[in-house]
């Protein structure tokens, strides 16, 4: 059995360009931002809680902890929406895929307080978020992706994602799931399967569940 790779076209939660069709987005930043890579960082001390990785969208910022994802959105409408891994081993996220950039916070007068050279990474990886099962976050143009890589034998029926109370999702016939907020309506695209197998990447059939507020992976492969 080769590596399966459950990969979500667009972990639209996180891909602002639908948030701002939805008329919450900052339309009149898109051509500078679409030039700028996603980059991701650890996250800074100040930040209360487990946070172990950060990075920015247009119109949020993501913050990696251990067990969930917070996407706190930014704008005339304030809100957040948490991602928890139901079930899922208490790994720390950590940057893969170093990038040629650093980010530099000199903020205040005290450079004692200053943040240089902090690292950048295309990554943000959860290794054996579940057993045998690897989620990899990384950016597409201004969009936030993510991958869940499954090891031959290891199952994929232990993936299950559970939203803020606050959140409601909705399934269409095509497997695009909704999510409203107060602060306005995100999307996840439909999720993409294959499997690398000796012969080559074969495509394989699935769709998502929603069950009492967590939604799951069916495949056959």
């Amino acid at each position: 059995m080769g590596l399966c790779r459950v990969f979500a076209a667009s972990f639209c939660l996180l891909c602002f360009s639908s948030f701002s069709t939805f008329g919450q987005g900052q339309t009149s930043a898109r051509v500078v931002e679409d030039g700028i890579p996603v980059v991701f960082e650890p996250a800074p001390s100040q930040i209360s809680g487990p946070a172990a990785m950060t990075g920015r969208l247009p119109g949020a910022t993501v913050v990696w902890e251990p067990g969930r994802v917070q996407v706190q959105l930014l704008g005339s409408r304030t809100g957040q929406l948490e991602i928890g891994f139901v079930g899922a081993s208490v790994t720390i996220p950590h940057g893969s895929s170093r990038a040629a950039s650093q980010s530099n916070y000199l903020l205040g007068n005290d450079p004692s307080r200053w943040r240089t050279h902090v690292p950048n990474y295309r990554q943000v990886v959860y290794s054996d978020l579940y057993p045998g099962i690897d989620a990899v976050f990384y950016g597409n143009r201004q969009r936030l992706e993510h991958d869940f890589v499954v090891s031959p034998g290891a199952d994929y029926r232990q993936i299950r994602l559970h939203l803020s109370p606050d959140a409601h999702a909705t399934l269409d016939s095509h497997g695009e799931l909704t999510i409203a907020l107060p602060a306005g309506k995100l999307q996840m695209h439909k999720p993409v399967i294959y499997q690398d197998l000796p012969g080559g990447r074969q495509p394989r059939s699935g769709r998502r569940l929603v069950i009492a507020g967590c939604h799951s992976l069916v495949a056959r492969y």
